[in-house]
C-alpha cells in the first residue's frame, strides 16, 4: 500500500481523514438506529406476551366477559366493585359457583385494568398481567 495516501509528513492525509470521519459517522448512525429499534420493540412489549387474560388465574371464562370461580379462589362472594353472580356448577349438580362480569362498567375503558387490579387485590384473587398494576 502506498504510504503517501495514509501519511503526509507525519500527519494523516486529508483523504484518509475524511474516510475515517465518514466511517465513524456511519458507525454512529448504525448503532443509534439499532438502539432506537430495540427500544421501540421493548416499549411496545406487553406482559404476558399474549396480553392480560380475560379472567383471573384459576377462573374459567364463560364468554362475554363473565368469569366463573369453580375452584373458590379468593374471598367468597367478594363485591368490592361490580356485581358477583352465581351459575350452576357443571361438575356438582345442585351447587352453584361464583361468577363476575368484567365486560363493562368500571372494568372497561381507559381505567378498566386498574379497576380489575383493585378488585383483584381486594378480593385476594391473583391475575397475571393485572394484579401488579396497582401494587
Amino acid at each position: 500500500m502506498n504510504k503517501k495516501i495514509i501519511q503526509s509528513g507525519g500527519r494523516l492525509h486529508p483523504i484518509a481523514l475524511i474516510l475515517a470521519i465518514i466511517l465513524v459517522i456511519i458507525l454512529i448512525l448504525y448503532l443509534f438506529n439499532t438502539w432506537r429499534t430495540n427500544k421501540d420493540e421493548r416499549d411496545n412489549e406487553t406482559w404476558p406476551p399474549y396480553g392480560a387474560a380475560a379472567c383471573p388465574d384459576y377462573w374459567v371464562n364463560q364468554g362475554k366477559g363473565v368469569c366463573a370461580n369453580p375452584f373458590k379462589v379468593g374471598v367468597p362472594n367478594c363485591s368490592f366493585i361490580g356485581n358477583p353472580g352465581k351459575i350452576d356448577d357443571p361438575n356438582n349438580p345442585g351447587q352453584q359457583i361464583s361468577t363476575m362480569d368484567f365486560s363493562g362498567g368500571a372494568f372497561s375503558g381507559y381505567q378498566g385494568n386498574m379497576a380489575k387490579c383493585r378488585w383483584s387485590q381486594a378480593c385476594q384473587v391473583p391475575w397475571e398481567g393485572i394484579s401488579h398494576l396497582c401494587a
